[in-house]
This record gives C-alpha cells, sequence and structure tokens, in this order.
C-alpha cells in the first residue's frame, strides 16, 4: 500500500483554500449565482427544487418560510403569499436552470433573478462546482 503525505491536514484551517486553489488553477470556474424565485406554493417550490438537484442545475436550494409579497400585475396592485426559493448554482447553468423554472411554475411570469456572488469562501466554492453539471452537461 502506497502512502503520501500531504504538506497539510484536513485540521489545517487554510486546507480548503489551498486545496480549491491548486484544484481550480487546473480548469475554467463558472461565477456562482444565487437565483431568487418565488412560489405560489410550498409544493411547487419543493417540486422545482427537486428537478434542479436531479438535473444538477444547483448544488444546493433553501426554500423559506411564507412571505408576503406586493406587486405591480396588470396595472393594479396585487399581494399574495409565496415561498421564497433560493437556488445556488453557475453563471453557466442559469438558462437551463431557468427553463425548469419556468416549466414547472404556475405563474405566466415567475420572477427569476440571478445575483453574482462577488464574495464566497474558496471551500464553498470548489465544492458547488463539484456538484452542478458543466455546461457539456456533465457533472464536474
Amino acid at each position: 500500500m502506497l502512502v503520501y503525505e500531504l504538506p497539510f491536514t484536513q485540521s489545517d484551517d487554510g486546507f480548503l483554500r489551498r486545496w480549491a486553489n491548486v484544484y481550480w488553477e487546473k480548469r475554467p470556474v463558472s461565477k456562482v449565482i444565487l437565483v431568487f424565485v418565488n412560489c405560489a406554493t410550498k409544493q411547487e417550490a419543493s417540486d422545482i427544487a427537486e428537478q434542479v438537484l436531479s438535473q444538477r442545475l444547483a448544488a444546493s436550494t433553501n426554500l423559506y418560510p411564507e412571505i408576503t409579497s406586493s406587486y405591480w400585475w396588470n396595472g393594479n396592485t396585487e399581494q399574495r403569499e409565496e415561498y421564497p426559493l433560493v437556488l445556488k448554482t453557475t453563471e453557466a447553468l442559469f438558462a437551463p436552470l431557468a427553463e425548469v423554472v419556468e416549466r414547472l411554475h404556475s405563474y405566466e411570469t415567475p420572477s427569476i433573478v440571478a445575483v453574482a456572488a462577488d464574495h464566497i469562501s474558496s471551500g464553498y466554492q470548489a465544492w458547488l462546482q463539484t456538484q452542478v453539471r458543466s455546461d457539456k452537461g456533465s457533472v464536474n
């Protein structure tokens, strides 16, 4: 059995940062984004989350408790209860992710808003990049 001694241990505070720096030097990185979607029901949000995860279009999702949203629709202000869903993914996967959301969402014009994660820990970014599929369709 071969044993390799690494210059750092997993308990080392900088382990993930150093690992990520070495790992990402060898491959292109797509910018991490957070995609916000408000859903009509908790079930709808769960269904969307399940689909984007199963297709590896998002690395993780967060479903928040019910909120009250106010907005303009057809010339009138509306107010309704909604379930916020956050999808953590990459910029390269936004278009296919948005297609899945639009197909499963009950609204005529669902709110699908992406925000770039400009400040993100290198360890989390490394993990996220390995959990989503590449723009070629295979898992990184």
